[in-house]
């Protein structure tokens, strides 16, 4: 049994493939005394056929059936269905996870296997009052800033001219930081999934604002309205597969919206003038 503690999520896990967990993992390790209260175990072999009963669920390229508690997810490598690729048994808690992979994804099963682990920790971490959050997160001055943008227009690029121009720059994680409220407080968390690099840390700081970043040739702050950032927040919040989660999906982004964090749009380029602009805005002149 190999324990982590994930943003306090005490998690038995032991991933087949180190490509992407061999820097990553180790530093979540739970203390000996630590008792797992989530597992989540992967494997490799024949998918074999689906049961003979009606699906719970049937969209596109996957079926879900159910009997009581206990969930089976069955993925299809395409719409047309032909040939099946994965198999996640899970319960309705999402306490034990088991997730098969077929052989047939050859050199991607180490791929594969990072991102279906973390779809579902990150199911896990909704259930936990924790909320995944598509940002490139960074600390400074023992507070969290979040870039937040869909993939592609530079939240990693951005964040990385902190670390180029400040000295008390770290990365909490470049993909998903984990959000949770603790005595109140808006707290961002790392987690051993970061996306395609390994800018992640085993560490949780209060956030002091969120960055939504879009393309432009002139740095400029963009103040939002209520209903703008609550469609940012949805927008680029992990979006479960579970409908019951999303009152709490919800009532998390009210208790956002409620709290004295900064929420803003910038547009910028990757430059010192955008460092500059943002940098200002946020903590008011450059070292």
């Amino acid at each position: 049994m190999a324990v982590y503690n994930i943003a306090g999520i005490l998690l038995d896990f032991k991933p087949i493939f180190d490509d992407y967990f061999k820097t990553r993992l180790p530093m979540f390790q739970a203390n000996n005394q630590d008792i797992p209260t989530r597992k989540m175990q992967t494997r490799i072999g024949d998918i074999g056929g689906l049961p003979d009963e009606l699906p719970y669920f049937s969209h596109l390229s996957k079926l879900i059936y159910q009997k009581d508690n206990l969930f089976v997810l069955y993925i299809f490598s395409d719409n047309s269905r032909t040939q099946l690729m994965q198999k996640i048994t899970y319960d309705i808690d999402y306490k034990a996870i088991d997730i098969l992979l077929s052989p047939d994804y050859k050199e991607r099963l180490p791929e594969i296997e990072y991102l279906t682990t973390g779809i579902f920790f990150f199911e896990i971490a909704i259930r936990e009052g924790k909320y995944p959050f598509h940002a490139s997160a960074i600390s400074y001055q023992n507070e969290a800033i979040l870039f937040s943008a869909p993939s592609g227009v530079g939240k990693s690029t951005h964040a990385s001219l902190w670390q180029k121009y400040l000295s008390d720059v770290k990365y909490l994680n470049d993909d998903k930081p984990l959000l949770s409220f603790v005595n109140n407080q808006l707290i961002a968390s790392g987690t051993p999934w970061s996306g395609k690099t390994d800018h992640t840390s085993n560490l949780s700081f209060p956030v002091k604002a969120i960055v939504f970043i879009s393309q432009s040739k002139e740095p400029s702050i963009q103040v939002l309205n209520e209903s703008e950032k609550l469609i940012l927040l949805l927008k680029n919040g992990f979006r479960s597969r579970d409908e019951l989660t999303a009152s709490t999906i919800l009532s998390f982004i009210n208790q956002i919206l409620l709290s004295q964090i900064s929420i803003v749009g910038y547009k910028t380029n990757v430059s010192k003038t955008g460092f500059k602009v943002i940098y200002q805005y946020l903590y008011g002149g450059i070292e």
